[in-house]
């Protein structure tokens, strides 16, 4: 936490919105401001995604961080062959792509000699082979979650970036003036080629 402005700024608090998050000061001044660690327990937790909210409240305003997180079903899992892409913000094709094969339900990945930007990445499988990953039926997943993906605002090397990639269920709506209208068939709103 620091002063965006130049006038005088005191934190006044800062408070997480559901039990399972918690926030507590690192390295704090006088006035509130620095470094706060914000810590996830997934402990009773049902798989499944999560969010809430970081209340931060000052002299002068007050800000909301919204924070998303996962929880696997705890299993080790294989879906075959998933393919990762990396998009730049813009891009509308994959700058960089890799193949991996799951080892005790992790798949690991990398992409090398990236020029500093903004990324989203996205993982899935393609049963069908038609070049596409994340079609009906196939596994996928996206940093941070296939709901929200998110930019990677990347400025040097990074690690961690994991996410979960499973089976995405989608349950057919059927509406009133079209009973055989389905909606949400369709775990990702752009598909994307993997080859």
């Amino acid at each position: 936490m620091r002063n965006g402005g130049k006038g005088a700024l005191e934190l006044l608090g800062v408070t997480a919105s559901e039990p399972w998050l918690a926030v507590s000061q690192s390295d704090i001044t006088d006035d509130g401001l620095g470094v706060y660690q914000v810590v996830v327990d997934r402990d009773g937790l049902a798989a499944g995604v999560y969010s809430a909210d970081i209340t931060a409240r000052s002299s002068v305003n007050t800000l909301v961080v919204r924070v998303i997180m996962s929880v696997g079903g705890g299993e080790t899992a294989d879906v075959g062959v998933v393919y990762i892409l990396l998009y730049e913000q813009e891009s509308e094709a994959p700058v960089a792509q890799v193949g991996a094969l799951a080892s005790g339900g992790v798949y690991r990945y990398a992409f090398s000699d990236l020029p500093p930007g903004q990324y989203q990445v996205f993982a899935g499988s393609d049963a069908d082979n038609d070049l596409l990953i994340c079609d009906a039926g196939e596994a996928c997943g996206s940093w941070l979650t296939v709901d929200q993906p998110i930019s990677i605002d990347l400025k040097s090397d990074r690690d961690n970036v994991d996410f979960p990639v499973d089976y995405q269920i989608a349950i057919p709506t059927i509406t009133a003036d079209s009973p055989s209208t389905r909606r949400g068939t369709s775990p990702v709103g752009v598909k994307a080629r993997n080859k």
